[in-house]
């Protein structure tokens, strides 16, 4: 979303394509490719649509609101966001009845093996590797 609206207000014809992670330069799934320039990252995104297309994404507004508007924006992203992954991943309950959840429908799935231990090993390190980021928060 947070490229397909700037997209989608700027009036840019896109096609989303959820595969090609490993083409970004900055290893993230957020990106464009435009006939082979790619740029990752949302606020570089808005940038090229501003650039590119002249489209302004703040016009009408003041200089305050631009700078409640960008301090929204990072506060969400920045915050916000790590407040609901430690709130989804370290609670017990919450990570029961989503990401874990996910995971057993995955294992249930057709011509997955019923009993995977690596693979659970493997999801607990990865849910402490999540966890230790959340330390901070």
């Amino acid at each position: 979303m947070k490229a397909m609206i700037p997209l989608k207000m700027a009036g840019v014809p896109f096609v989303e394509d959820r595969g090609g992670l490993f083409r970004t330069p900055k290893g993230k799934s957020l990106f464009i490719d435009e006939s082979g320039e790619i740029v990752a990252d949302s606020p570089l995104i808005r940038l090229h649509v501003e650039r590119k297309y002249g489209y302004d994404f703040d016009a009408g507004l003041t200089p305050e609101q631009k700078a409640i508007a960008w301090t929204t924006e990072k506060f969400c992203e920045d915050h916000i966001y790590w407040r609901i992954i430690c709130d989804r991943w370290a609670d017990d309950a919450n990570f029961a009845r989503g990401p874990a959840r996910r995971a057993m429908s995955a294992r249930r799935s057709p011509g997955f093996p019923e009993k995977k231990p690596a693979k659970w090993r493997a999801k607990a390190a990865f849910r402490g590797t999540v966890l230790h980021g959340c330390q901070a928060v």
